[in-house]
């Protein structure tokens, strides 16, 4: 689980990561009803959430349309990052990697760019991509702000609803996702690619975090209220 986001001025990206473990545990799998343990059966599993993740990259040579990568965030399923990585600190350009992604067909067969994963990517000069597969093929994002991983669909819906054009910043929208995401730490790591300058392990208090839901909360009502359901019963 992931939420990082880019507004023009600074990169936000949360620490936490989920590994799912357990299932192959022979104690965790079923039994039938002799009591006997099913081994061809996986168990349940146990979440267990990490919030020391460091999610913002540096390659070393990496360019994207041959302007020179400064810093990267991946969201979704990147079982095959390090291959990008690689590639990309060999001098290879995203671009290329892009358009080989591209010709496999099906979808589902790509290494990287299948649908399940995505990259935000800030080249010198401060701009900015999200690059992400979708049913029309591989596309790429420069609207700001920037945004991704599971987070960013509670940050969407809420600037869908704003009135006014201050748009939102990447603290109150990290700040916001975190509040409304169990899946998004409340710790985070920020970088500015204008000074170059790295900050981690960032934790804001209670209070803090308290001003920054109440900001919003002037501009728009973001008050969760629990939809009303009909049973049978």
């Amino acid at each position: 689980m992931t939420y990082a986001i880019y507004d023009g001025n600074v990169l936000i990206a949360d620490k936490m990561i989920i590994q799912s473990v357990g299932a192959n545990l022979t104690g965790r799998r079923p039994v039938d009803d002799n009591g006997h343990i099913q081994l061809k059966k996986a168990g349940s599993v146990i979440d267990i959430r990490y919030s020391d993740c460091k999610k913002i990259m540096f390659p070393a040579k990496g360019l994207a349309k041959g302007k020179k990568i400064t810093c990267m965030v991946a969201a979704g399923t990147v079982t095959n990052l390090g291959e990008i990585l690689d590639f990309l600190n060999r001098g290879g350009d995203l671009d290329q990697y892009v358009r080989a992604e591209i010709s496999i067909q099906p979808k589902s067969a790509r290494r990287f760019f299948n649908g399940s994963g995505k990259l935000l990517v800030i080249t010198e000069c401060g701009h900015a991509q999200v690059i992400e597969a979708t049913d029309a093929g591989i596309v790429i994002n420069t609207e700001l702000p920037l945004h991704i991983g599971s987070g960013a669909h509670w940050v969407n819906n809420l600037n869908s609803q704003f009135t006014d054009d201050a748009g939102i910043a990447a603290l109150d929208a990290h700040t916001y996702a975190s509040n409304m995401d169990k899946g998004v730490s409340m710790s985070f790591d920020y970088y500015n690619p204008k000074t170059g300058v790295l900050v981690t392990d960032q934790l804001l208090s209670k209070r803090q975090r308290k001003q920054i839901l109440e900001r919003l909360q002037a501009r728009i009502d973001i008050t969760v209220i629990p939809k009303e359901m009909t049973f049978v019963n």
